[in-house]
């Protein structure tokens, strides 16, 4: 849960035209988004320390997206996520 005066920090993991659009739908909001293309476990780790409200995958992969929601729910029990399956 956000505070009413504060921005929401939201990530976006993908290199595909639909993180892309994502990132600048959410900035256009007003949020602050973090997005990166393909980060290993530090970086996300790293990230994910920093305060992120919710989490949007959007990768060709399935498998990465899937592993990667994994990692974060681990990470960051009970962060709100968004995967797209495209496969």
């Amino acid at each position: 849960m956000t505070e009413p005066d504060r921005v929401p920090r939201r990530l976006v993991l993908g290199a595909t035209g639909e993180a892309r659009r994502t990132c600048a739908a959410l900035e256009r909001l007003g949020d602050d988004v973090v997005h990166l293309d393909a980060p290993t476990d530090r970086e996300l780790a790293a990230v994910l320390a920093t305060g992120i409200d919710s989490l949007a995958v959007l990768l060709h992969d399935d498998t990465a997206a899937l592993r990667y929601c994994l990692a974060a729910e681990h990470l960051s029990p009970g962060l709100p996520m968004f995967v797209a399956l495209f496969d």
